[in-house]
């Protein structure tokens, strides 16, 4: 198993699983090549090709651009060890604050933002084909502390919000203070986003609606 997932966080395309590889032509080029382009053979990726790329893996796992092969390349994303230097880019830069524990510069926040949309498109194709998603603890209180910090980047917290919604079951593995946090985080970000954000106002409510069954 991937480190980055959790045990409850699992994909296999089985013949019931609600995505046919035949529904159209597939096969993971696309994946492929976002995956040169941000690990070229000949050395570090440029600044462009890393946006391009991100860029494009963000229309790949975005179902209202391209329809089912959203939920294969999110598959595949996620699940593929073809593409395990991908998927750890996407999940290291989605949470780049927490990791170095600095702030970013301008250029590594947009890879952040990006890589969070990456994560936010790709789990809500995978949890609208009925996939009981899950992330490993320490990605949670990482979305967690990206809802607290609404004020300062609502645009951080309303992407951590979206995936938190299509991974419902995460909070179980959350302790009692644990979603005691999250629950004050949704409903502080909820009232900052009636005010200034509305899509962190709606999503914040659909994220409190969705994991406790309650509305803010």
């Amino acid at each position: 198993m991937d480190p980055i997932l959790s045990d409850t966080f699992v994909y296999y395309a089985d013949a019931d699983d609600g995505i046919n590889d035949t529904d159209e032509e597939y096969t993971p080029e696309s994946l492929s090549l976002v995956n040169d382009l941000l690990f070229p053979a000949d050395g570090e990726a440029k600044n462009e090709c890393t946006e391009m790329a991100l860029s494009a893996l963000t229309a790949f796992v975005n179902v209202n651009r391209v329809g089912n092969l959203a939920a294969l390349m999110s598959r595949d994303l996620f699940y593929s060890e073809q593409f395990v230097r991908l998927r750890e880019f996407i999940f290291y830069n989605a949470f780049s604050d927490a990791n170095e524990g600095v702030s970013t510069s301008n250029q590594n926040k947009l890879i952040q933002l990006q890589s969070l949309e990456i994560l936010a498109n790709a789990t809500s194709c995978l949890q609208s084909n009925s996939q009981d998603l899950s992330l490993v603890q320490s990605y949670i209180l990482q979305l967690v502390h990206l809802v607290e910090n609404s004020e300062l980047d609502p645009r951080s917290a309303d992407l951590a919000c979206l995936i938190l919604k299509n991974t419902t079951s995460s909070n179980d593995s959350l302790s009692t203070d644990e979603n005691s946090r999250l629950k004050i985080a949704l409903t502080n970000a909820k009232r900052y986003g009636n005010e200034f954000h509305a899509d962190l106002e709606i999503h914040s409510q659909e994220c409190m609606r969705l994991m406790y069954g309650e509305i803010v």
